[in-house]
């Protein structure tokens, strides 16, 4: 019986061809520059693409993608929390089950869901986002976040976020409208 990986022939296959590569990974695919930031995200109406450029993912050296994942997935609900459908689905990342207590990812912006369209909503919505967007203050990413919340329609959002990193002068600046009853965001350029 032939041993494994010797009872087939690759012939010239440039898979199995030995380049005389002393080393592995060869120096060839070592990366000249560290990437910096986020896959970069594109976001559209309710969703957001990943950025391919030249066969290959596009970086962010903003905070948008972060921004984006903090805003728009859904954070676990607390046992307090009514739901929108009144059930016990709560929601959240399965890997939340991992992190140190209390910490948790996304936002409760999915809570405002059935909500009313009372005066209440907007503030709920500011300290829901500005408490999503807290771990960037935790970790060093950014010294202020500013969220203002506002109401662009009878029941959507307008999300202005400024966030000022460290050292920097101007804020990074990030503008979304967010339907609360439907559930949708949308980028504001």
């Amino acid at each position: 019986m032939a041993e494994f990986g010797n009872n087939y022939n690759f012939g010239d296959s440039p898979l199995f061809k030995d380049e005389g590569w002393d080393e592995w990974p060869p120096e060839a695919f070592v990366l000249e520059q560290e990437l910096e930031g986020d896959i970069r995200l594109i976001p559209s109406v309710n969703e957001a693409d990943i950025a391919v450029a030249d066969r290959d993912l596009e970086r962010d050296p903003t905070l948008e993608t972060a921004v984006v994942i903090s805003l728009f997935s859904d954070k676990r609900a607390r046992e307090e929390d009514i739901t929108p459908d009144r059930n016990e689905d709560r929601r959240g990342w399965f890997g939340d089950s991992l992190n140190e207590a209390g910490d948790a990812d996304g936002s409760w912006l999915w809570l405002l869901h059935r909500s009313k369209t009372i005066s209440e909503i907007p503030e709920q919505a500011r300290e829901f986002a500005q408490d999503a967007l807290k771990w960037m203050l935790d970790d060093g990413l950014a010294e202020r976040i500013v969220v203002i919340a506002t109401r662009a329609d009878w029941d959507t959002l307008l999300l202005i976020i400024r966030i000022y990193k460290p050292g920097a002068v101007q804020p990074e600046l990030f503008r979304y409208y967010y339907n609360w009853q439907a559930e949708i965001f949308k980028q504001v350029r």
